[in-house]
């Protein structure tokens, strides 16, 4: 089930960087919600809103409660994360640019991990 949940994640990251904007910027730069639209939107959505502030505050509570061996385990993350992202974006635009995937496999091995 692991792998499944990994395997969305990894659709769902595809897909999103797929989007070239958030689909309601172009209305809301036109035309702006009125304080009466905005009341209106807020009204109707105050069970998510109070939902997602509850959520985040106990998201934000068990990372306090994990203190610092967290901070450092999420700083080494972030910094090996970037790393791969930079590898992996190399590894992309070789295949993508018509250097074909043994390209990729080549770079891929002389990458000092």
């Amino acid at each position: 089930q692991t792998l499944e949940h990994i395997t969305k994640l990894n659709k769902s990251l595809l897909l999103l960087s797929n989007q070239k904007r958030n689909a309601l910027r172009p209305a809301a730069q036109t035309a702006p919600l009125s304080a009466e639209d905005e009341a209106i939107a807020r009204e109707c959505n105050a069970a998510d809103l109070e939902l997602y502030a509850y959520a985040a505050d106990l998201f934000e509570e068990r990372i306090r409660e994990e203190g610092k061996p967290f901070q450092e385990k999420l700083k080494k993350f972030m910094f090996i994360n970037k790393k791969f992202q930079n590898i992996s974006s190399l590894l992309y635009k070789k295949v993508h640019d018509g250097q074909g995937q043994n390209a990729a496999i080549e770079l891929a091995k002389d990458i000092q991990w």
